[in-house]
C-alpha cells in the first residue's frame, strides 16, 4: 500500500488491502485491552468509518506524475488524517506521511484513547453515542466531544462533518462500506 494510488482497474484489490489493514490495526489495538470488550465490534466499525471520513481510504494522491502524501490544509496527513502538529512528540511526522501502516496504527491508537477517555462516558448520557462522541473528539479535539449532540462548539461545517460521519458509520456498521470506498483517487 505504500506509495500507491490505485487506478480504476486496481480499486477492488486496493479496497481489500486497506480493509485488511484497518481490521488488523483495530484488532491489535482492541486486543491490547485498550478498548473494553463491550466496544470492540463498535471500535472496528469506528476505525473503518473514520478512515473513510478522513481520507476515503487513501494515504496518497497524485500531484502530476508524482505520488505525494494526502495532507490537509490544517496539517492532517494520510489515511487517518493524523495532525502532525497536535501529535508531534507522540508520533513520527515523517512516518505518518510515508508509512500507511504507521498512519493507520497512529489513528487507531488515538481513537482508542478517545473512546476510553471520553466516548464511553458520553455514551452513557441521554442522547449520547460512543462512536459519534469519539469521532467528534478525534475530529475536533476533546472539547468537541458533545458537539454532535448539543450543538455547542458546532458550526454549519462541523454539523455537516458530524452528519457525514454518522452516515458512514451506519453504512459501515451494516457492512456495506466496501460498496463505497475507496473513493476515486484525488489529484492535485
Amino acid at each position: 500500500l505504500d506509495r500507491r494510488v490505485p487506478g480504476p482497474d486496481e480499486m477492488a484489490d486496493y479496497r481489500l488491502l486497506v480493509s485488511r489493514l484497518l481490521d488488523l490495526v483495530s484488532a491489535l489495538e482492541a486486543g491490547d485491552e485498550e478498548v473494553p470488550e463491550v466496544h470492540r465490534i463498535l471500535f472496528r466499525h469506528l476505525v473503518r468509518a473514520t478512515a473513510w471520513q478522513e481520507s476515503c481510504w487513501h494515504q496518497y494522491q497524485r500531484d502530476g506524475a508524482r505520488i505525494v502524501p494526502l495532507v490537509s490544509s490544517t496539517g492532517d496527513v494520510g489515511l487517518m488524517q493524523v495532525n502532525r502538529r497536535v501529535w508531534r512528540g507522540v508520533f513520527d511526522a515523517a512516518a505518518l506521511e510515508r508509512d500507511v501502516v504507521y498512519n493507520a496504527d497512529a489513528g487507531t491508537q488515538i481513537l482508542a484513547q478517545y473512546l476510553t477517555r471520553y466516548g464511553e462516558r458520553e455514551g452513557r448520557v441521554r442522547g449520547g453515542h460512543v462512536a459519534r462522541a469519539t469521532y467528534a473528539a478525534y475530529n475536533g479535539g476533546p472539547g468537541a466531544l458533545t458537539r454532535y449532540r448539543t450543538g455547542r462548539r458546532a458550526t454549519a461545517y462541523t454539523r455537516k462533518v458530524d452528519a457525514a460521519f454518522w452516515k458512514k458509520f451506519q453504512v459501515t456498521e451494516a457492512g456495506h462500506e466496501l460498496d463505497h470506498v475507496p473513493c476515486p483517487p484525488t489529484v492535485r
